[in-house]
């Protein structure tokens, strides 16, 4: 009797740990033909009391999903992650924590592993190219918009600010400021910056990425129109602001050369050398760029026109800056699309306005519209990868086209969401 007591007792926690895999290995949704099981989306909240209906539990499917999705549209368009973005990623996530035993361990209470950490920040890196990709062409940027978001950028604030512990102290002073006390004798009394307190609160002018996130947005809101903001919370508390004066990045006129060359492109180093010789006998440079040449500009004698630095290849670019009419001819010069003669036709001078602040905006908003350039977000484990300069610049026209993309794309894989 006994035996036979310990072999239904075998038998029922064989059945009852059956059932549970079976349980855990319940389809929840279908992604294409890929299916998200009961235990994925365990793991992903944490916990094994599951109803799919709840709330919290299809949020989390949904995120499950999207990384689905995400997964296997970056395999069809062949996205590739390089391997020490992801590394960077994670070395980011990693000195959030005070040391590798406190990061191993928010691994183990959440129940990852530095292979799961590696898979989220390539999943994040396959969003934003698929955006740069499939959503942002959808959003219609013109060139107009691009040069006023980036000049527009560059301004600076003069602001002053109060700084206190509490969200009621805040709104206590708020209420006083509206009423007719002086900002600037209230940051003497009451700021907690000590810096900017004995000023009155002036922080002076600042930039873009001077100040934490909640601070520079309040700020770059305020006008001379609506120039007292609300209460503002930051890490270092509460804050209120005041607008005083904003400005233009500043432009500076700079005097750029522009070279106008004629050329001649063919296939061989024999073949430019023998047309090298020939013109310094006397042979006319456009007629043997109509003869021989392989670039289009052939059809003009070989001229170019006027075009300044960083529009040509750099060998080519080089040897024209270098002529000039006492030494109008180069020798042979090669680049990528073959072996070129120069000869110097003119050179002009014109006085252009730059702003270094400007271009570099520009140069760190084309990269992230294409999908270099980021910075990584989130507290603990999470792992967000930002483009903050794109996220401002197309604001939730991103985001609306991001949906429409995510459920154009939904449809087209096929997503079902299995309830029972």
């Amino acid at each position: 009797m006994r035996k036979f007591k310990l072999l239904y007792g075998a038998v029922a926690v064989s059945l009852m740990w059956t059932t549970l895999a079976q349980a855990q290995s319940t389809p929840v949704a279908v992604v294409g033909s890929s299916t998200i099981t009961m235990i994925q989306l365990e793991d992903a909240m944490g916990t094994s009391n599951i109803t799919i209906s709840d709330t919290e539990a299809t949020i989390a499917l949904e995120g499950l999903i999207e990384n689905e999705i995400i997964r296997q549209e970056a395999k069809s368009q062949k996205i590739a992650v390089d391997p020490k973005q992801i590394d960077q990623v994670v070395d980011i996530v990693k000195h959030r924590f005070a040391n590798t035993e406190d990061f191993e361990n928010a691994l183990s209470k959440e129940g990852l592993t530095l292979d799961d950490m590696k898979e989220r920040a390539q999943i994040a890196f396959q969003k934003v190219q698929l955006i740069a990709r499939c959503v942002i062409p959808r959003v219609g940027i013109t060139q107009q918009m691009f040069e006023r978001f980036c000049e527009n950028y560059a301004d600076k604030v003069q602001a002053r600010h109060i700084l206190v512990d509490t969200e009621e102290e805040a709104a206590s002073l708020l209420k006083q400021i509206k009423e007719g006390t002086d900002f600037g004798e209230l940051a003497r009394k009451c700021s907690k910056c000590t810096n900017s307190g004995a000023r009155g609160g002036d922080l002076g002018f600042f930039g873009r990425g001077q100040m934490v996130k909640e601070f520079e947005e309040t700020a770059f809101s305020l006008t001379k129109e609506n120039p007292l903001s609300g209460v503002v919370k930051t890490p270092f508390g509460y804050h209120l602001i005041e607008f005083i004066d904003r400005v233009p990045a500043e432009k500076k006129n700079v005097e750029i050369e522009n070279m106008d060359v004629r050329h001649i492109l063919v296939k061989t180093e024999e073949e430019a050398a023998g047309l090298l010789q020939q013109i310094k006998t006397g042979a006319d440079f456009a007629e043997l760029a109509g003869k021989h040449s392989t670039c289009p500009s052939k059809s003009k004698g070989g001229d170019l026109g006027f075009f300044g630095r960083g529009q040509m290849v750099k060998e080519f670019e080089d040897a024209a800056f270098s002529l000039t009419k006492e030494n109008p001819l180069s020798g042979v010069v090669k680049t990528q699309f073959g072996y070129h003669i120069l000869q110097f036709v003119d050179k002009k001078m014109e006085i252009r306005e730059e702003c270094p602040e400007i271009d570099e905006i520009k140069r760190n908003l084309f990269g992230q519209l294409m999908g270099q350039g980021f910075i990584v977000a989130g507290e603990g484990l999470q792992i967000q990868v930002l483009k903050p300069l794109e996220e401002r610049f197309i604001g939730d026209n991103l985001k609306i086209a991001y949906d429409k993309w995510m459920q154009e794309t939904k449809k087209k894989l096929g997503v079902k969401i299995i309830t029972q």
